[in-house]
This record gives structure tokens, sequence and C-alpha cells, in this order.
């Protein structure tokens, strides 16, 4: 299944949403695309928008590799576009979706069980954790209450957890959803560590299964299209 990013929180009708970035699958167009199409919606716009790069290439030249990479190019500059919106939005909403629990401060173990659950901070943490912990989704009500320096710390624990236990699918939204949180452009310090991010990713496609692979190519392309100067 082909997925698109983010939600339409504007059309969210005050209800607090899953600001999930990986897993919102993209509409079958109700009628055909053509490079004359007047997109109405996201779905429409990323139909064309593939439509458009696969018709710039010689025909001989699209193989399933090159449109995977479109794919992930155009899903990429849609998310661009989400986080814009989200960074312009984000005082209205705080305001629209108040914080309904207790951030764990700046504890990684703490964002490990808030963000992860039990379960997966005992594949993760020697320490075990004994208690049954339900593990929370990145839902507006949180990211959005979220400081700059909060994100950065986040995003970090996320990518040591994805070094000890690869890029699950709960991680996997996580990142995404804090990418869109953190404010552009980041400084040469933190570039540095995305940097490092993207080489683990490399790393971990040499050994991934096809699920995984989806998810770690989608993230790259965020991180290369959106931080790469």
């Amino acid at each position: 299944m082909d997925f698109a990013v983010g939600p339409d929180y504007s059309n969210s009708g005050g209800e607090d949403v899953i600001f999930e970035s990986t897993k919102l699958p993209v509409k079958p167009p109700t009628r055909k695309i053509t490079l004359d199409t007047i997109p109405q919606d996201e779905s429409k716009f990323i139909h064309k928008s593939k439509l458009e790069e696969l018709h710039s290439l010689e025909p001989h030249c699209i193989t399933p590799k090159e449109k995977n990479r479109l794919w992930n190019r155009t899903s990429a500059e849609l998310f661009k576009k989400l986080a814009i919106k989200f960074q312009a939005d984000r005082l209205k909403l705080i305001k629209d979706f108040p914080l309904k629990t207790n951030l764990p401060g700046k504890d990684q173990k703490k964002w490990c069980k808030f963000c992860l659950g039990s379960k997966l901070y005992n594949e993760i943490y020697d320490e075990p954790c004994n208690e049954e912990v339900e593990a929370h989704l990145p839902l507006l009500s949180i990211v959005s209450h979220l400081e700059q320096d909060m994100v950065k710390f986040v995003l970090r624990y996320l990518y040591y957890w994805f070094l000890a236990i690869n890029m699950n699918d709960s991680i996997a939204r996580w990142v995404c959803s804090i990418l869109t949180c953190l404010e552009r452009p980041v400084t040469v310090r933190y570039r540095k560590f995305i940097k490092e991010f993207k080489v683990a990713i490399w790393k971990r496609l040499r050994a991934c299964d096809k699920r995984e692979r989806k998810r770690l190519h989608f993230i790259l392309a965020i991180l290369k299209g959106d931080f790469s100067t």
C-alpha cells in the first residue's frame, strides 16, 4: 500500500488526532489523473506529482526501484509542507489540543516507556521495567507542546532506540512526528547528528526486511531533502 504523510488536522473537528506520518493511506483516484488535473486534495497532489516525475523520464529508465525513489521524494516534499504548516499553526494547536498527560522531563528511560511502552523498553535496556506501561501515540495534544530543546532530546533518544532494536513501526511513527516538530534550519552541530542518523539508516538498509525498508527509505528521504544544508 502507498502511504502519504501527516493528518489533515485542520479538518479534525477539534478531536485529538494521531500525528502520524508513515501510515496514512493515499486514496486511490476516483477518476483518471492526467498532467492537466488540478489536485483538490493531498492524495490527488501525490498522484499527479508522481505522474509528472515519471513522465519526465525516458520509458526504459522507469524501473521499480526508480518509482520507489520518486514516491519517497514526493512524499518527503509533502512532509516538508506539513512541517511548515505545523510550525505556523503551533500556537493554535496548543490551544486547541491541551496537554492531557505529564511529560517525562529529560529522562531518556522515562521517555522510552512513554513513547514505546514497557515491552519495547525491556528490549532496549538491561534494567527491566517490571510494571506494564502502555505506549503513547504522538498525539497533537503531546507533540505540539514540546519545546525545541525537548524535540531535539527526544529525536536523539529515538536514534538511540533505533540503534538498539531497529526501526520498528512505533519508533518510525515518533521519528516522523518529531521531525515535523523540529524547527528549520537546524544548527551546524545538529546537522552532524542528522548525518549520523542517515549513515545509520544506510547501514540498516543492508539487513532489514521489506516493511522496515519502506520506513527507512521514507525517513531517509525526509532527512536528505529537508536537512541536507
